[in-house]
């Protein structure tokens, strides 16, 4: 409810009204400039229908091939602008699951020629309560030599 001073100390009792996102006060009369934009309503959490981007996979060294007693830290990092993300999951092989929770980095020891793989990860979302998982990140070659 509005209350819009006149002159002379009356006031006026001023009615709202909304169409769609927005909310309207009439100001009186039967003119159509009589209508004042009070408020544009936005949704708090509007429904995401496609999934998030893919992630860059990176990693800390700067070559693929590792000696065994070397480790490597895996980094997901959802893109710039990407809602939040919930949770992240690191996999290898053709989504042999390595890893699944709320850290984006995965630290890798590696002991000897059955750690070379290609590795990949994913994080997921949670708007409105919903899962919503990206699609896998580009393959990264690790290899022991």
């Amino acid at each position: 409810r509005f209350i819009r001073r006149q002159e002379h100390g009356l006031k006026q009792s001023l009615q709202v009204q909304r169409t769609g996102p927005l909310s309207w006060v009439h100001l009186g009369g039967s003119e159509p400039d009589n209508h004042v934009c009070t408020s544009l309503h936005v949704p708090a959490s509007p429904k995401l229908k496609t999934p998030p981007a893919p992630p860059p996979l990176g990693f800390n060294r700067p070559t693929s091939s590792h000696l065994p007693g070397e480790s490597v830290t895996l980094t997901c990092s959802p893109p710039w602008g990407t809602p939040v993300a919930a949770g992240f999951r690191f996999s290898r092989d053709g989504g042999r699951r390595i890893s699944s929770g709320g850290s984006d980095a995965q630290a890798l020891s590696i002991t000897g020629p059955e750690d070379s793989g290609l590795y990949t990860c994913a994080y997921w979302i949670r708007p409105s309560g919903r899962e919503i998982q990206s699609p896998d990140s580009r393959l990264v070659s690790i290899t022991v030599t």
